[in-house]
């Protein structure tokens, strides 16, 4: 039952911040297919509003008409550590020249719908090596216990890192609790109703 809809033109996109070699929230402007899609949330039952709090000059020049792909923005680190899990459960196939093998992680990533540019696949492959999570930079390169840790917790690559050091060297708490901290946001930027329960 929406009945107005003020649309700020913002959105919040998980990027990956080269600076801090981490995952953030960054603000930035919607698309405009984003933008009528917003429309879209009122007016459904019965009449509705939608306000832009923003130009139509502003609209159709400096807003992309569609959001990149998701593969193109955000590091591919973990996905890459997940392909390269699954590219050795995969059958082999059959090459033109009649040789069968296992598809490699690269080209597993380039048959998706929206593949990522090859700079950003060996860049991430080449963070994954530095880190200890692959035995090597080749596509036969095996994955060890860190790369395997990292499929199966939520933390970004170098808090995965953090983690299994905190346990080799005898203080696992104290590594899991640093690697929650630097995981979630700065706690002072949070809207205030999130962290103030009860205003009184």
């Amino acid at each position: 039952k929406v009945r107005v809809v003020i649309d700020y033109g913002l959105r919040r996109q998980l990027v990956y911040d080269k600076r801090r070699h981490m995952s953030c929230l960054m603000t930035t402007w919607v698309s405009q297919a984003s933008a009528k899609q917003r429309i879209g949330r009122t007016g459904r039952v019965f009449e509705g509003v939608a306000i832009r709090l923003f130009t139509k000059q502003f609209y159709e020049t400096y807003m992309a008409e569609f959001d990149p792909p998701e593969m193109q923005t955000a590091p591919l680190e973990k996905l890459y550590v997940n392909v390269k899990h699954l590219s050795a459960k995969l059958p082999e196939y059959e090459l033109p020249n009649g040789e069968r093998r296992k598809r490699t992680p690269k080209e597993l990533l380039l048959l998706t719908a929206q593949p990522p540019e090859m700079s950003s696949i060996d860049s991430s492959i080449e963070v994954l090596d530095q880190l200890g999570a692959l035995t090597d930079r080749s596509e036969g390169a095996e994955l060890t216990v860190l790369g395997y840790l990292m499929m199966s917790v939520p933390l970004d690559v170098h808090l995965c890192r953090l983690v299994i050091f905190g346990a080799v060297l005898g203080l696992p708490c104290e590594g899991l609790v640093i690697a929650s901290a630097l995981s979630v946001q700065d706690p002072f930027t949070l809207p205030s109703h999130l962290i103030i329960k009860d205003p009184r």
